[in-house]
């Protein structure tokens, strides 16, 4: 088995290795950006982001080219992206990002199955409303990006959501006069609210969404061979090598052996 991780940084297109098959994509949309406070003495603090979506596609014979999108996480009242994997001739994996926390102290929505593609959907958590009293309003919580095998957590106050395997954390909520934080950690986790300015003047701001990525991983057809591990023979994986460009299987391989060469 072969695995690459995409993020923003990577480029599109990905081309399918060579002898590739069984290709498993995972996409992981971006976390929403937490609210803002407004700048009035008796105003709100901001909601907490909503997390990012997840979902999952098998395709098994791939081939060719897949453009791809690797969502970045909202900044403050701006929602997360879509991460997304195709080609031309199908749908693809698509994972919706989250929804902005909202400066009337309305949190945001985490991203929506629903909206997504794939074989296998789960839904970001939602972010957590203002928290508190006036004058001492806190920023919501960022609600937990979606994992693997369950829908993000939900926020249910100043503190960022998490408890799910391979979901990413929402950030926490910033106190009176303070941003929310991003995430520290994982991917499409919704950033915090900003607290609340109870003297007027210049609202906080909240925090930035985690980006999203997408795991590809597959099986690529070549040579296998076995080594003993511990008194057991455990198979060698296939492997491919980059020609031109391309990414070619590796059909055989040749050791010397008493001068001659042996196929492996």
């Amino acid at each position: 088995m072969a695995t690459e991780t995409l993020t923003i940084a990577s480029g599109s297109p990905w081309s399918t290795p060579g002898g590739a098959t069984n290709l498993i994509i995972e996409c992981f949309g971006a976390g929403g950006g937490g609210g803002p406070s407004d700048s009035t003495k008796s105003g709100n603090a901001g909601g907490g982001g909503g997390g990012g979506a997840y979902s999952k596609l098998v395709i098994a014979s791939p081939s060719g080219d897949y453009t791809f999108f690797v969502g970045a996480g909202g900044t403050s009242a701006v929602a997360g992206g879509a991460s997304w994997f195709k080609s031309n001739d199908l749908n693809g994996c698509v994972a919706k990002g989250g929804g902005p926390g909202v400066n009337d102290g309305s949190a945001g929505i985490g991203g929506a199955a629903a909206d997504g593609f794939g074989s296998t959907k789960w839904s970001g958590g939602n972010g957590a409303p203002q928290q508190g009293s006036s004058p001492q309003l806190v920023g919501g919580g960022g609600g937990e990006g979606a994992g693997a095998a369950a829908n993000g957590t939900t926020a249910t106050n100043g503190t960022g959501a998490s408890g799910v395997a391979d979901g990413g954390d929402g950030g926490a909520g910033g106190l009176a006069h303070v941003n929310g934080d991003a995430p520290a950690s994982g991917n499409g986790g919704g950033g915090g609210g900003g607290g609340h300015t109870n003297t007027g003047g210049s609202p906080t701001s909240g925090g930035t969404g985690a980006d999203g990525k997408i795991v590809l991983t597959w099986t690529t057809a070549g040579f296998n061979t076995k080594v003993m591990v511990n008194g057991v023979w455990k198979e060698v994986p296939s492997a491919s090598v980059m020609v031109d460009g391309a990414w070619k299987a590796v059909s055989s391989m040749k050791v010397m052996v008493n001068g001659a060469w042996k196929t492996v």
